[in-house]
């Protein structure tokens, strides 16, 4: 054989050799990552119904008398038609909402949580623990959920006649409901409030719902979470870090300008503050609410790390006055 034909024989064997071994390499990996994304599906359709019982516990615990609701994820595709563009209400920061028709003629709004809001399966319960004290008849209740593999949403009633929060969390309507209305709204709630309600025996309930609601009112942001340089914050996690921070006037809606007096404003977020804590044994009653917001010249502790706030903070017992102007007086305890 010529010496050249032996090279070219060679190089074609080199060639051939390596050619397999690539296309072997890419089939294998191929494989791999099928397999995977198949055991992947498998697992999370295995997990789906216990992570789905254990949000259903969560909520038991906070209320055994709650209309909470699991949906499947083939109803809420019914309902929706397949999250047809004509069922869309509108797009959230951290996803769509949809109008879904059910077979009974109900009608109900999904907020299809977003994958960009990286909202995991513990952030999802936590946020659905937080939301389950709101069920207050001045806001949109929460009726249910559904996960299904990636997807999380949450069920809402549907108010064909907008209720406070669609005026509050909208961008444009919440101009016309500066600070001096929204506190006429919240005294509105106390003629409202029967009196057997201010002291019924499960007072901390209401107490705790009525604690976030003063909250969304302070702030025009939903209970249920948003995203603050980058971090997902529920919002008695936001509330307290900007109270812990002495940073209260970020906190308050900007659309309320000028037009409020600082003094009575920060009387309104202690109050909401004492109303979230963490044990509910701190927690005052709703009397005790009224008679706060309804005089001067009390001095109001100093509100402590509120339930479903999950940065633990280091504190010393420095004890400062932050104000002491307008007859309110509130102590603080400065952290290290």
């Amino acid at each position: 054989m010529v010496p050249g034909q032996k090279q070219d024989r060679a190089f074609f064997t080199i060639l051939t050799v390596y050619s397999s071994a690539v296309l072997c390499t890419r089939l294998f990996f191929w494989l791999l990552s099928v397999w995977m994304k198949e055991k992947r599906r498998k697992m999370n359709s295995m997990e789906e119904p216990e992570n789905m019982d254990e949000v259903l516990r969560l909520w038991r615990i906070e209320d055994t008398n709650s209309e909470f609701s699991l949906y499947d994820f083939s109803q809420i595709v019914d309902a929706t038609n397949n999250f047809s563009p004509k069922s869309k209400l509108g797009e959230g920061g951290f996803g769509p909402v949809y109008k879904g028709v059910f077979p009974d003629g109900q009608e109900l709004a999904i907020k299809r949580l977003s994958a960009r809001s990286r909202q995991g399966l513990t952030e999802f319960k936590n946020e659905i623990q937080v939301i389950a004290k709101l069920q207050h008849r001045n806001l949109v209740r929460l009726l249910g959920c559904c996960i299904h593999e990636e997807e999380k949403m949450l069920i809402y009633e549907y108010l064909t006649n907008k209720s406070l929060d669609h005026h509050i969390f909208d961008p444009i309507r919440r101009e016309s409901l500066k600070w001096k209305m929204r506190s006429k709204i919240v005294e509105g709630y106390f003629h409202q409030m029967p009196l057997k309600q201010q002291q019924a025996d499960s007072w901390e309930h209401y107490v705790f719902s009525f604690g976030v609601l003063l909250l969304e009112i302070i702030s025009g942001k939903r209970s249920s979470g948003f995203q603050y340089n980058g971090e997902f914050y529920n919002l008695l996690e936001y509330a307290w870090q900007m109270w812990e921070g002495r940073r209260w006037n970020e906190f308050i809606d900007p659309s309320f300008g000028d037009e409020y007096e600082p003094e009575e404003l920060m009387k309104y977020l202690a109050v909401a503050l004492m109303c979230v804590q963490e044990k509910t044994i701190d927690r005052p009653t709703m009397c005790d609410v009224v008679a706060i917001l309804s005089s001067d010249g009390i001095t109001l502790p100093e509100p402590k790390q509120p339930a479903y706030c999950y940065a633990k903070l280091d504190v010393s017992v420095n004890v400062t006055v932050l104000s002491s102007r307008n007859n309110v007086t509130i102590t603080t305890i400065n952290g290290r």
